[in-house]
């Protein structure tokens, strides 16, 4: 089963907002809570959905039941024979989604970030056993 935002939560002893706070790098988190909140999304290996982030936000232009949003949209609008809204719209919905893919990809650089720390510990801690 995934792990979601709400085990990261409940590891880090935090509330859900809190892990979106650290995980979106809002900035208005203590260094001690983000410290926790990452050590255990390090912990839980979590990876975000960027499938069910956009769904929540319904902003992918697609419908829960599959129906696509921006051709209703285009059909309206063509309805009413005023393009200018559906254009804004859409510009905006790409800016959008380009926002959570730069969102997406800064996550995925903390955790490999966070994946070399952890494995540059492990070669410490294992050359301290092997006494190298």
């Amino acid at each position: 089963m995934a792990v979601t935002v709400k085990d990261i939560a409940q590891l880090a002893g935090v509330s859900v907002a809190t892990v979106s706070r650290v995980t979106n790098d809002a900035g208005n988190v203590s260094p001690e809570t983000k410290e926790r909140v990452l050590s255990a999304v390090s912990t839980l290996h979590y990876c975000p959905n960027a499938y069910a982030a956009q769904l929540a936000r319904r902003s992918s232009g697609v419908s829960r039941n599959g129906a696509d949003l921006k051709s209703r949209s285009r059909a309206k609008s063509a309805n009413l024979r005023s393009t200018a809204p559906v254009e804004i719209n859409g510009r905006r919905d790409r800016a959008n989604r380009l926002r959570a893919l730069e969102r997406e990809n800064l996550q995925l650089k903390r955790q490999v970030s966070g994946l070399l720390t952890d494995l540059e510990r492990w070669k410490k801690s294992l050359k301290r056993r092997l006494g190298t």
